[in-house]
C-alpha cells in the first residue's frame, strides 16, 4: 500500500510518545495498537471506524501504571492524527467547510500530566445551546459516567461529574480530578446576547488519559445531541 502523509505523522508521534506500534491505514485497522477498527456503513462515500473504550485501571491494583496503560495513549495519539487529517486536509476531501461543523477539535495534548484539549464550537451548535440554557446535558453526562466506569473498572456516582449549559449558553464538562474540566469561559458570549463566530473551549488540569477520554466522551455525546436536534449537521 502506498505510504500516506498521515502515516509519516504517526511514525513521528511514536518516537515521542509512549504508545504501541503504529499500524498504517488499511481495510481493517488503523492507528497505534490498531485501536481503530473499520466497520461497514451503507454510505460508500465515508470511512467509519470504531474504538473500544479500554480498561485502564488494573483489575486488582488501584494503580494507573500497569501494562494496559498504553491503551489510553494509543487512542489519544490516534485521534490526534485523525483530527490533524481533518484540519489540514491531508489527502481528504471535506464535504463542507470546517466552520460549518458543530465542534472542531484542534489539539490533544499527549505529554504526561499535560493532556490538554483545545476545541472550538461553531454556529451550527448555537441554537441547541440556546435551547438548553441552564440545563444539565443528560446524554453527555451519562456518556462521561459510563466511559469513566469502563476505564476505571468501577462506576462512580454521577455527582462526581458535570455536563451543563450555563444560563448564557456556555457548555462545560467536569470529571473527577483537581479542577479537571473542559469549558467555555465566562464572558465569551456578549452581555447583549451576541454570539461570536466561534466559542473556544478551555481546559483545566487534565493530568491523565482517563480524564481526557472522559471529557472527550462528553463532548462527543453533546455533538450527537446537536446533530439529532439539527439533522443537517
Amino acid at each position: 500500500m502506498e505510504r500516506r502523509a498521515y502515516d509519516a505523522y504517526g511514525e513521528i508521534i511514536s518516537k515521542k510518545t509512549r504508545v504501541d506500534e503504529y499500524c498504517p491505514l488499511d481495510n481493517a485497522t488503523w492507528g497505534f495498537g490498531e485501536v481503530l477498527t473499520r466497520i461497514e456503513k451503507q454510505d460508500p462515500g465515508y470511512l467509519t471506524w470504531k474504538i473500544n473504550i479500554p480498561l485502564l485501571i488494573h483489575p486488582t491494583k488501584d494503580s494507573l501504571y500497569w501494562a494496559g496503560w498504553n491503551a489510553g495513549s494509543n487512542i489519544i495519539a490516534t485521534l490526534a492524527i485523525l483530527f490533524e487529517i481533518i484540519l489540514s486536509g491531508i489527502e481528504v476531501r471535506l464535504e463542507k467547510p470546517l466552520q460549518d461543523s458543530v465542534v472542531q477539535v484542534k489539539y490533544l495534548g499527549m505529554e504526561p500530566r499535560k493532556h490538554g484539549i483545545t476545541a472550538y464550537i461553531h454556529p451550527p451548535a448555537y441554537e441547541w445551546l440556546r435551547s438548553h440554557r441552564g440545563q444539565v446535558m443528560v446524554g453527555p453526562l451519562e456518556a462521561m459516567v459510563k466511559a469513566d466506569a469502563r476505564m476505571n473498572n468501577k462506576e462512580l456516582p454521577s455527582y462526581h461529574f458535570r455536563a451543563e449549559v450555563h444560563e448564557d449558553g456556555r457548555p462545560s464538562f467536569y470529571c473527577p480530578g483537581d479542577c479537571c474540566d473542559l469549558y467555555v469561559p465566562a464572558g465569551s458570549i456578549g452581555q447583549s446576547g451576541s454570539w461570536p463566530e466561534e466559542l473556544e473551549m478551555h481546559h483545566g488540569n487534565i493530568d491523565y488519559d482517563i480524564q481526557q477520554l472522559t471529557l472527550l466522551a462528553g463532548l462527543a455525546a453533546m455533538c450527537d445531541e446537536i446533530r439529532k436536534f439539527n439533522p443537517k449537521q
